[in-house]
């Protein structure tokens, strides 16, 4: 790994954790509020001082979420990625990508939905908790970490496709 890269980690996780995601996230829960349901809350981040507590950062999901009538509250996280797509004719990927080593995270609270947001916010790609039957578990190389994680994918067939 080179130096730039080491000095400049802390930066980059401070930008991912923080305003990076956000505009993503007020989108979705833009989106979930239009489709009628009582409540959407928005979870606040936690950006630790120094990178090397960078598992107490982040949030334990992005969005709460109530539907009417019912007193039960589903957990929503949000990605937003670099990538143009709309559905899955010009997804450019096999499968959706739910989470990448996040196994602390998904100790604290396991979503009941992930968004894949495109680049431009328009468009997300929702994968439904009920969908991970039929996820891949795969090890690949994070470009932007720098190491191995472990992702887990969900085949197109399942994921839903949503214009923001």
């Amino acid at each position: 790994m080179d130096e730039e890269w080491e000095e400049n980690k802390e930066n980059r996780f401070v930008e991912e954790v923080g305003i990076k995601q956000w505009p993503a996230i007020f989108a979705v829960a833009m989106h979930i509020h239009a489709k009628g349901y009582r409540a959407v809350l928005i979870n606040p981040k936690r950006v630790s001082e120094d990178f090397t507590e960078h598992d107490a950062s982040g949030d334990d999901v992005d969005l709460l979420v109530q539907n009417v009538g019912h007193s039960k509250w589903w957990t929503v996280e949000v990605k937003h990625r670099q990538v143009d797509f709309t559905d899955a004719s010009d997804f450019p990927f096999k499968e959706g990508t739910v989470m990448l080593d996040r196994v602390k995270k998904a100790e604290r609270a396991r979503p009941d939905a992930y968004y894949i947001v495109n680049k431009k916010i328009t468009h997300a790609a929702r994968v439904s908790w009920d969908s991970k039957p039929h996820w891949i578990v795969k090890t690949r190389q994070d470009d932007k970490k720098g190491y191995d994680v472990t992702a887990y994918e969900c085949p197109l067939e399942y994921v839903r496709w949503v214009v923001l």
